[in-house]
């Protein structure tokens, strides 16, 4: 599984699981922690690979790298859209430069 899809896909169920979570919650339902810390542990994941391809690109300034890593932190949910939404070329890029054919 490649960075790009473990992203996509952390993200999405990342979102869904919280949104489930919060919704439990409201509802008063049981075990609506646990899904909420499942929904959260999984945000970690597209948090860390993004924020390493974030850092590990070259051609960023430093303050690009600062209002990613702000952007991360505090509006996870929608960096991570946004992030996906905007770079997603960049994942492909580092792997075609890194294996040349």
């Amino acid at each position: 599984m490649n960075k790009l899809s473990l992203y996509k896909w952390s993200l999405i169920i990342s979102v869904i699981t919280t949104s489930v979570g919060a919704f439990m919650r409201i509802m008063q339902n049981p075990f609506s922690e646990l899904v909420l810390s499942v929904g959260m542990l999984l945000s970690l994941i597209y948090i860390i690979l993004g924020l390493q391809s974030v850092f590990s690109d070259f051609r960023r300034t430093t303050a690009e790298k600062i209002m990613w890593l702000f952007a991360f932190v505090f509006l996870s949910f929608i960096a991570g859209i946004l992030y996906f939404a905007k770079f997603k070329k960049s994942f492909k890029r580092r792997r075609k430069l890194k294996y040349p054919v």
